[in-house]
């Protein structure tokens, strides 16, 4: 991310590009592709779909539109995450769900794969990352295992203050703590929670442990670029004012703003948009209710089980907005290209036809990997050597 202060088309390069050919009936055919004609029978719903998205973000119904641009916010998360690079080895994360998953996906996405096993130097002098996002006895043993409970601190993330899950786990380190470091068991706790409400926030108040808050009008799978996912990012060397400035200006690319002056604008200059729609139509029109998230990236699989969430959480309903029984909401599958080529690829290809597939290709890699022309002889190799696994 640091690169993007020296390149000055930092902006263009950082582009989301949508290639839907694939899905349009002149390439697959009527029974499975979307037409013209089908986009535009539906551009009444897409204005008031437009429609009710600015109605709740000038109301503040949807707060998580204002993340990108919090200032005062940065600069405490700024401020705590460097106390905490100075002070400690480990920065272990206590959350589940939203309180997790944006996270690990920051994670994976911007820093190293093993970025734990680097030396200390080479991760920028941050501690080591740990998201324990489940109750699993054997995976909490075996971070007791490594961890020295003297130089690591927990941040413990629940937006309601109560989330089972994550109080159980925090109540397990926090017996640990007390025993390893006596009073000074405060200064190994963070707590992000609700600004006024929950248990955790009595704590914190009670026990005068630092905290961070969750703005009351961000539901929890869309937190990431609140204090839920920013402290643990600046703490592993993440540049969270580059990450909220890309942020601001995807918050520009898909705010649509073209729609309010020209009914007819073309929704393919808009690629939020035109994926919603098109997704849209194959659900109702061709009953494709199954989404299959794959990048092409193991860098991208946290960003695919928190498309999972996201797409789960907030299109599975019951009711509609009319207040009636609907049942409806799409299936989110993760995949990573291209382990799973070997694995669910066959169901894709051969099985019901009820799958959207959403293709995410890296443009440029960081690195480089060519194949060495070896063992030419064998024709299985011969014809790999010389190319590039980019």
């Amino acid at each position: 991310m640091k690169q993007i202060k020296k390149d000055k088309n930092w902006k263009k390069k950082m582009e989301i590009k949508l290639d839907f050919r694939n899905i349009m009936e002149d390439v697959v055919g009527s029974e499975h592709g979307i037409s013209e004609k089908d986009i535009n029978n539906i551009r009444e719903k897409i204005a008031n779909a437009h429609k009710r998205v600015l109605d709740g973000r000038k109301s503040g119904e949807l707060g998580f539109y204002q993340l990108p641009y919090q200032d005062k916010e940065v600069s405490e998360i700024l401020d705590i995450s460097e106390d905490i690079k100075n002070k400690f080895d480990n920065f272990v994360v206590l959350g589940i769900g939203g309180s997790a998953l944006g996270n690990i996906a920051l994670h994976n996405a911007l820093n190293h794969k093993f970025y734990n096993l680097l030396p200390k130097k080479d991760r920028k002098d941050c501690p080591r990352i740990f998201f324990l996002d489940n109750i699993d006895p054997k995976l909490i043993k075996e971070l007791i295992d490594i961890i020295d409970l003297k130089k690591t601190v927990f941040n413990v993330i629940t937006k309601s203050g109560s989330t089972s899950e994550t109080i159980a786990n925090f109540l397990v380190f926090l017996d640990l703590l007390k025993s390893a470091v006596g009073d000074d068991w405060k200064k190994h706790i963070i707590i992000t929670t609700d600004p006024e409400r929950g248990d955790l926030r009595k704590l914190a108040k009670e026990e005068s442990i630092i905290s961070l808050s969750v703005p009351p009008n961000v539901g929890g799978r869309y937190s990431v670029l609140s204090p839920v996912g920013l402290l643990s990012a600046a703490v592993s060397g993440i540049d969270i004012n580059q990450l909220l400035s890309g942020a601001a200006y995807m918050d520009k690319l898909c705010s649509l703003s073209e729609f309010d002056k020209n009914p007819s604008f073309e929704l393919n200059k808009n690629t939020a948009y035109m994926s919603a729609v098109l997704l849209y139509l194959e659900y109702i029109k061709n009953k494709k209710n199954i989404t299959v998230f794959m990048p092409y990236s193991n860098s991208l699989i946290g960003i695919a089980d928190w498309f999972s969430q996201i797409w789960a959480e907030s299109l599975g309903k019951k009711y509609s907005l009319e207040n009636k029984v609907v049942n409806t909401g799409f299936t989110p599958v993760s995949a990573l290209g291209a382990t799973d080529q070997h694995s669910q690829l066959q169901l894709y290809v051969q099985g019901q036809y009820d799958k959207v597939i959403v293709f995410v290709e890296v443009e440029n890699y960081n690195s480089q990997i060519d194949i060495p022309k070896l063992y030419p002889e064998f024709d299985s190799f011969e014809y790999l050597g010389g190319k590039s696994i980019n």
